[in-house]
């Protein structure tokens, strides 16, 4: 599945940030958001491994895979405390400040509703977007269903809302009410070059990531040898990264 992704200095920027300040899914503190429903807790119970690169990554010892393991979950870590605090739009950006100061390649981030509609945006730039329906963005419609059916946390997969825009990779984790009903959720974008860079990708001489089936990144021509395959189990997807290794980081 191909996706957009978000935010001229004006209509440009703007446009991008609405459609992609959620595109582009962790658990344990998510009870700490309030009582979560049902579907919830199913998804919680399935995908709990997924914190494991024992059991996320396979094959579990590739450096890759347990490189971009590591890096989702500090990063849905980072979202969930921001999470945990449940801010008000007016409160956000305060809230959301850590995000910006320590996600590698951070680009914006954004509080939606439970309609999937954005209440604020961390970067003022962007405040055009704030009131944009995320419904009216066709890519994003599988997302939102999942979200209102069994809400929890989601992962896009990289893509760029226009060509002179950079590669965004977007992150959401909800929050709850005290009965159990989604209350709103809040969506990091980060550039996908960061995390390119910190699974040793960019010494590769080729790669490709698969997303949901779809070919979603890649650099550089595969050969029908050689290369190597790991799959990742995250929230909402699983990755399949293909790539050649650097003769100087040739896994053992």
């Amino acid at each position: 599945m191909s996706t957009i992704r978000h935010f001229t200095p004006a209509f440009r920027r703007t446009v991008f940030a609405a459609v992609g300040l959620a595109l582009a899914f962790f658990l344990t503190p998510l009870a700490r958001s309030g009582v979560l429903p049902e579907a919830a807790q199913e998804i919680i119970t399935g995908t709990a491994d997924w914190r494991d690169p024992a059991t996320a990554v396979s094959p579990p010892d590739d450096a890759v895979g347990r490189a971009v393991h590591g890096f989702f979950l500090a990063r849905f870590r980072e979202v969930q405390d921001v999470a945990d605090r449940q801010p008000p739009p007016e409160m956000f950006r305060a809230a959301a400040k850590p995000l910006a100061e320590t996600t590698p390649g951070f680009y914006d981030a954004s509080l939606i509703g439970p309609d999937f509609v954005i209440r604020q945006v961390y970067d003022r730039m962007d405040g055009l977007a704030v009131g944009y329906d995320l419904k009216k963005v066709k890519p994003l419609r599988e997302f939102w269903r999942m979200m209102r059916e069994q809400p929890g946390p989601q992962l896009s997969e990289p893509a760029r809302g226009m060509p002179w825009e950079p590669r965004l990779t977007t992150l959401r984790v909800p929050f709850f009410t005290p009965d159990g009903k989604l209350a709103g959720i809040v969506s990091l974008i980060f550039r996908t070059s960061a995390l390119v860079q910190t699974a040793g990708l960019e010494s590769c001489p080729a790669w490709r990531i698969t997303c949901r089936g779809q070919p979603a990144e890649s650099q550089g021509t595969l050969p029908e040898t050689g290369t190597r395959r790991v799959t990742l189990r995250l929230p909402a997807t699983e990755w399949v990264i293909d790539y050649v290794p650097a003769a100087s980081k040739k896994q053992d």
